[in-house]
């Protein structure tokens, strides 16, 4: 369910949300393990139309497109999905060469990664991702107060320097706070943001 005042899954449900579009299931399998192993929930299709009609009726951090560009219209679905969608979109790309990269980020891609790929590597490239698109709304990614830590990639608390586990409520609000920027921050914003 979208909120009025947009914010990232992970603030509403503790882990951010990366829809995947890929033909082959092997890959999506694949995928899917790996995000999931470092806390992401992962929404998968196969099917691009079944994805953009997703896209226009949920919300997603990040957009993970794999494709073969000898086998598809690889340009018309990427604008499909970023017309619909303004999540930060990561496109990996099978025979990755240098100038398919070119002409990936230059469709207006965020970034691309050449098939196959490490692990880590798809990790890393997601969380920067989710802070490209956090900044782009004016959010923070990292909060801090006094000794309290918030982790907001990955969302984890710490409290002198021991993680604390929180109710997705508790997690929500202070990610409210956290945003407020050390300013007050209005009970009806509040209500708003943490309960809809």
């Amino acid at each position: 369910r979208c909120f009025p005042i947009r914010l990232p899954q992970t603030a509403l449900l503790g882990h951010a949300t990366v829809l995947v579009i890929d033909r082959d299931v092997g890959n999506r399998r694949y995928i899917g393990r790996v995000l999931r192993s470092v806390g992401y929930s992962v929404i998968s299709f196969a099917d691009p139309d079944a994805a953009r009609q997703a896209l226009a009726t949920g919300c997603y951090d990040v957009i993970l497109l794999t494709l073969d560009p000898q086998q598809e219209d690889w340009l018309a679905i990427v604008h499909a999905c970023g017309a619909v969608g303004d999540a930060p979109m990561l496109v990996a790309a099978e025979n990755g060469n240098p100038e398919l990269v070119v002409r990936v980020l230059d469709s207006g891609v965020e970034d691309c990664l050449a098939m196959p790929f490490d692990a880590a590597d798809l990790s890393a490239r997601i969380a920067r991702l989710l802070r490209l698109g956090w900044r782009r709304h004016g959010m923070a990614t990292l909060g801090r107060l006094g000794d309290l830590q918030l982790d907001l990639v990955r969302p984890r608390v710490r409290l002198n320097g021991c993680e604390i586990g929180l109710t997705r409520l508790e997690y929500r609000t202070l990610w409210v706070l956290m945003q407020g920027r050390e300013r007050v921050v209005p009970f009806p914003d509040i209500e708003k943001r943490v309960w809809g």
